[in-house]
C-alpha cells in the first residue's frame, strides 16, 4: 500500500463570477482581480502613478546630483542611512521602471 497523502486544499471559489481570473490592464499593465476590493484598489494607485506620474516636492535634506537642463528635474541621491521615506520613494519610482522596462529589480 502507497502512502499517498492527498491536498485537498481549495484556493478559490469559483461562485458564478464573470470576472474570476486575473485581468491585465491595457494602460499601465498591472494584472489585478476585478471584484475584489483591496486588489482594485492597490490597482487604481498604481494605474493613476503610472498614468500620471508620481507626485514629489522634494525634500529638504536631498543630495542633488546632477540638474539636466529644461524644466525642473534633478537626479537625487538616496543612501542606505536615509531615511524610510526616501527609501519609499525609491522604491515606488522603481515599481514603475520595473513595470515600464519589462523587468524586475532585486533590493
Amino acid at each position: 500500500m502507497l502512502n499517498t497523502k492527498r491536498s485537498y486544499a481549495q484556493y478559490h471559489l469559483e461562485l458564478g463570477q464573470s470576472d474570476f481570473l486575473l485581468h491585465s490592464c491595457s494602460v499601465c499593465g498591472m494584472m489585478y482581480a476585478p471584484g475584489d476590493e483591496s486588489d482594485e484598489k492597490l490597482h487604481g494607485d498604481f494605474h493613476k502613478k503610472y498614468y500620471e506620474g508620481i507626485r514629489f516636492k522634494g525634500w529638504r535634506d536631498e543630495r542633488v546630483v546632477s540638474t539636466p537642463s529644461g524644466g525642473n528635474c534633478r537626479i537625487l541621491l538616496v543612501l542606505d542611512g536615509d531615511s524610510p521615506s526616501h527609501k519609499r520613494k525609491v522604491k515606488e519610482v522603481l515599481m514603475i521602471m520595473e513595470k515600464e522596462l519589462g523587468f524586475q529589480i532585486v533590493l
